[in-house]
């Protein structure tokens, strides 16, 4: 399991002119976290990432209400239209295919069909990943706190998918439908800037939403912290049933 994470402590005053400096710390030290973590340092088994590429899935289904609601809690309008556009690339609305469509070819090219295991029931990663989801959807999460949780998504999507991509090549070679997985680690930095710029614009107008955006960047890395938590521990508990 990977070590335990403190919250991030946000100093009682910070300077004005160093709001989205701190904001792209937080993330980096999720980034740092994230390649470092026993996840990415192992080759893991292909019913692993199966039951990640059904996680994916569970998230997919679940997206659009989970952009919609938060789009609606928003007043700001830079931070409204950078949920909006993430609703449009979703649906392939701005930019290539629909993401569910390419999530659905990429879980079925990999010989499994969404929403079912390998016994028929939901996979133990789907559920996790689908309650993550589902507990954004209803956590009455403030602005601060939203823009703070999209950003961590958006900015912590590429670089994790970049290094599951190899372990895809590496256990299920060119018969793995990878386009899921490279629209988010190309399209997610295009994403992840507009809403840094959305930050910007945000905590120029009220700065002391500073602290409501780091608590979500908090919860957002730790949300994917938790899958690669959750993948290593399903890893290590099949390498010891081979091993029995």
């Amino acid at each position: 399991m990977n070590e335990t994470k403190q919250p991030l402590e946000v100093p009682s005053a910070i300077p004005s002119h160093l709001p989205i400096q701190t904001i792209d710390a937080a993330i980096a030290a999720f980034v740092d976290q994230i390649e470092r973590h026993p996840a990415m340092r192992r080759l893991l088994g292909k019913e692993t990432l199966q039951e990640f590429a059904l996680a994916q899935h569970a998230d997919n289904v679940r997206w659009m209400a989970l952009m919609a609601t938060m789009r609606d809690r928003c007043t700001n309008p830079a931070l409204r239209k950078a949920l909006h556009a993430n609703m449009m690339t979703e649906t392939g609305g701005s930019e290539g295919e629909a993401h569910q469509t390419l999530c659905l070819a990429f879980v079925k090219s990999l010989g499994i069909e969404p929403g079912l295991g390998f016994s028929g029931e939901v996979p133990q990663l789907a559920r996790h990943w689908g309650l993550i989801v589902d507990s954004m959807t209803s956590a009455g999460m403030n602005e601060g706190e939203i823009c703070g949780w999209v950003n961590a998504a958006e900015q912590l999507v590429p670089p994790l998918f970049a290094k599951l991509r190899k372990q895809f090549v590496q256990q299920f070679g060119d018969s793995v439908d990878l386009r899921y997985l490279d629209a988010h680690i190309t399209g997610d930095v295009r994403h992840g800037e507009v809403m840094r710029q959305a930050t910007i614009e945000l905590l120029a107008n009220d700065p002391d939403k500073l602290r409501d955006v780091v608590a979500g960047v908090d919860l957002g890395g730790r949300a994917t912290l938790s899958v690669l938590d959750a993948m290593n521990a399903l890893h290590g508990l099949r390498m010891q049933a081979v091993a029995a």
